[in-house]
């Protein structure tokens, strides 16, 4: 087992040291991106549900309790992009846990190290260190930088919020 931290580890930190509004701020950032880069079937009604939680974490008055019933029995909570909507709208409703924050950023991450191309055939996994380094991998890692510099360096929450909005 190696000693070495995870690629990951940085952006989780940074991600859990923000203020828990910030903290809410970065999972639904990180849950917008992703379903603007899955573009599935689900991303409008995805969406929707983002849109629901970016008023909540703005104060508008809303559900979001119904909105997360609505999304666990899914099937597809096992998918990305659903859990980390899921994270994301759960991190708001319950003010900003570092547990959401720190899940949705990672199924953001999930998602990218499975958009990594894969030889047809392989039989075998490639060293995470490969696949880390390779574009779309370290794109995500980029974005969330970006993100949590944002949220860390900019004093006016709301600006900092329709700054990291997708």
């Amino acid at each position: 087992m190696s000693d070495k931290p995870a690629p990951w580890d940085a952006i989780h930190t940074r991600a859990a040291s923000l203020s828990p509004d910030r903290r809410a701020c970065f999972a639904l950032a990180c849950a917008e991106h992703l379903v603007a880069v899955e573009k599935s079937t689900r991303g409008s009604s995805l969406r929707e549900m983002l849109s629901e939680g970016w008023a909540a974490w703005s104060g508008q008055t809303g559900d979001l309790a119904a909105v997360l019933r609505a999304l666990e029995p899914r099937e597809g909570l096992d998918e990305d992009e659903v859990a980390c909507v899921y994270y994301a709208l759960d991190g708001v409703a319950r003010a900003g846990p570092r547990d959401a924050t720190i899940w949705a950023s990672q199924r953001a991450i999930d998602a990218a190290y499975a958009r990594v191309p894969r030889s047809e055939g392989a039989a075998t996994f490639r060293p995470l260190d490969e696949d880390t380094a390779m574009p779309v991998v370290q794109s995500e890692f980029r974005w969330q930088d970006r993100v949590l510099q944002i949220l860390e360096t900019n004093a006016d929450l709301a600006e900092a919020g329709q700054q990291v909005r997708s």
